[in-house]
């Protein structure tokens, strides 16, 4: 508490000259005992009243240490965030860097696209024109293909025709393309039935031609030579192929393997040579396989004079024989042991055969188609397929 300083009683002066009694100085006394504790009360209130200054100023202090704390605390917090901002601020120009920079690329990239798209527009033109070319182009091979189709079943003789002969026969004949080059050529002289199962080098359009070409050489041999044993008309057949193919100057390889059968009706006997194609037959469920020379016909080689092995039978049994091409037995498909394709082969192809004869023997080019479509399992047909059945009561 503030003490004003009207409130303060001066002392009293003293008169040098006046004297004083003792009831005088007695109350004078008293007075001055009172100025004292009036003065003491005063400065008790004046020490309470720095006393609490001095709490108040303490208060004040330590909240102002208190503030500066809170203050320089904020301030490294403010420190510390600036660095953060200065460091969000690098690592974002370092972005904005990087952004720009794939902008651009993008943009070349674009441009590269654009330049890229415009030339591929005009591939793809250049494509659907050269598509539509080759598909003109295919109309017109797959047109011709069909038309020699047309002509290669025309120059080959009717098998209906032949089964007024022979009515227990089939031919099974699967070309790999839409033409063959695996045929099968007759001739009916008399009593006898000359036939023939060719297999020509090559399938599709050069099979094709090569077949033609040995159904021309037969028709001229047999029709008009009037050669009809077997092992001779293959003689003529190779001398013949070889000089009209020129194939000794050429060397060209072209050629053909084939059986050729001469069936007598009223002999009941059968004549049969063969190059490099067997012959098979079942009398009584036994199977017979004949053996063919292993020389093709045509080729160039040193063999234009060979003799073929004439082989003779009686048919004095009822017989079932087949002449076929290597189209079948060659068949990729089935599953070995190790899970990989492989070919079918002539010994389950004879297999194949003698399980035939349970059947009637018009159910046999069925049978084998079946049997055939279940070896392949999907594996595309690599090759002609012709099988000749005869049955012979």
């Amino acid at each position: 508490m503030l003490i004003k300083k009207s409130q303060v009683r001066q002392p009293m002066k003293q008169s040098t000259t006046h004297i004083y009694s003792q009831e005088d100085l007695l109350a004078l006394l008293l007075a001055k005992e009172e100025q004292i504790r009036e003065l003491q009360q005063e400065n008790t209130q004046l020490k309470q009243c720095i006393e609490q200054q001095k709490k108040a100023s303490q208060k004040n202090y330590e909240n102002y240490e208190t503030i500066l704390q809170q203050a320089n605390q904020q301030k490294a917090e403010l420190e510390k965030a600036m660095r953060r901002l200065q460091e969000s601020n690098e690592e974002m120009e370092m972005q904005r860097n990087y952004l720009e920079a794939t902008v651009n690329e993008l943009e070349q990239t674009l441009k590269q696209l654009q330049e890229s798209n415009e030339e591929m527009e005009m591939q793809r033109r250049y494509l659907e024109e050269t598509i539509k070319e080759l598909d003109k182009t295919h109309s017109n091979l797959s047109a011709s293909i069909n038309y020699a189709q047309r002509i290669q079943k025309a120059l080959l003789p009717s098998f209906t025709h032949l089964q007024q002969y022979l009515p227990n026969s089939f031919v099974l004949l699967k070309p790999k393309d839409i033409v063959s080059g695996d045929f099968y050529w007759y001739s009916i002289q008399g009593n006898q039935i000359i036939i023939a199962a060719v297999d020509c080098t090559g399938h599709g359009v050069p099979g094709a031609l090569m077949s033609i070409i040995g159904h021309s050489l037969l028709e001229k041999i047999v029709n008009i030579l009037k050669i009809f044993s077997p092992e001779r008309i293959l003689q003529a057949l190779n001398l013949s192929l070889n000089t009209m193919l020129n194939q000794d100057e050429t060397h060209n390889k072209d050629g053909m393997d084939l059986a050729i059968c001469k069936i007598d009706l009223k002999n009941k006997t059968l004549e049969y040579a063969g190059a490099r194609n067997p012959l098979i037959f079942f009398q009584e469920g036994c199977m017979q396989v004949i053996k063919a020379d292993r020389i093709s016909i045509g080729g160039w080689n040193h063999h234009q004079h060979y003799s073929f092995t004439k082989h003779s039978f009686v048919l004095d049994k009822p017989t079932t024989i087949y002449m076929f091409s290597d189209g079948f037995a060659d068949q990729f498909g089935g599953k070995s042991t190790g899970g990989e394709t492989k070919r079918l082969g002539s010994t389950k192809f004879r297999e194949i055969l003698a399980s035939l004869q349970q059947y009637p023997i018009h159910q046999h080019a069925d049978l084998l188609q079946d049997i055939l479509r279940e070896w392949k399992m999907g594996y595309p047909q690599i090759d002609d397929i012709l099988v000749i059945g005869l049955q012979i009561d």
